[in-house]
C-alpha cells in the first residue's frame, strides 16, 4: 500500500504481478489475520505520533499469528 497514487503507478511498472492499494495506514481495510507480514519502511516519519498506537493494532489486527512485522 502507498497513499501516494505515483508510487503505486510506479511500483506496478516494476512488479506487474503484485497486487498494490492506495491506502492510508490509519484506515487499513485488510481482513484480519490476511497477512504473514507487514514492512512499514520510513512509513511513521509521515505520520503523527499520536496515531502510531492506533496503526500498530490495525497491523496486528491483520498479521495472521507468528506474522512478522518489521
Amino acid at each position: 500500500i502507498d497513499f501516494c497514487s505515483h508510487l503505486i503507478d510506479i511500483a506496478r511498472k516494476t512488479a506487474p504481478l503484485a497486487e498494490f492499494h492506495v491506502m492510508d495506514m490509519e484506515e487499513l481495510t485488510f481482513s484480519p489475520h490476511s497477512f504473514d507480514g507487514v514492512w512499514a519502511c520510513a512509513s511513521f516519519c509521515h505520520t503523527h505520533r499520536s496515531a502510531i498506537l492506533n496503526i500498530f493494532k490495525k497491523i496486528h489486527s491483520i498479521l495472521k499469528k507468528d506474522g512478522y512485522f518489521y
